[in-house]
């Protein structure tokens, strides 16, 4: 990678290398020079420059819109738990209002027979 002899024009390659800092000394400072003099060639290292903050700015926000997705996933997921959780407590306590009625029915109504009653009793 070295800047095109006779003064020309650098390679895309070369300045995209510069811009990175993988030249060698030598080989930077003939480029820093050469785009000193030539406005093509630092209008090209300009737009280079341009693109790769427009890259970083665009994968910066997906990261960010990543994350708020992420998060309100979470959110939803927390709080479909916490729904579903609700729901099971609210049976195991109906239930045992449910098993306490049957028990107290059977006692006042001498109907059901013992099979019917809690457990717990």
């Amino acid at each position: 990678m070295r800047p095109n002899p006779l003064n020309e024009h650098l390679e895309d390659e070369v300045i995209l290398a510069y811009l990175d800092g993988e030249l060698s000394r030598s080989i930077t400072r003939k480029t820093r020079q050469h785009l000193q003099s030539c406005w093509k060639c630092r209008a090209t290292a300009a737009e280079f420059e341009l693109l790769v903050q427009k890259a970083i700015g665009l994968m910066a926000s997906q990261s960010e819109a990543d994350a708020h997705r992420a998060r309100a996933a979470k959110d939803k997921f927390l709080a479909c738990k916490a729904g579903i959780d609700a729901m099971r407590e609210r049976r195991r306590t109906q239930g045992g209002i449910l098993e306490n009625q049957l028990a107290l029915h059977a006692i006042v109504h001498g109907g059901l027979q013992k099979r019917f009653l809690p457990i717990s009793m």
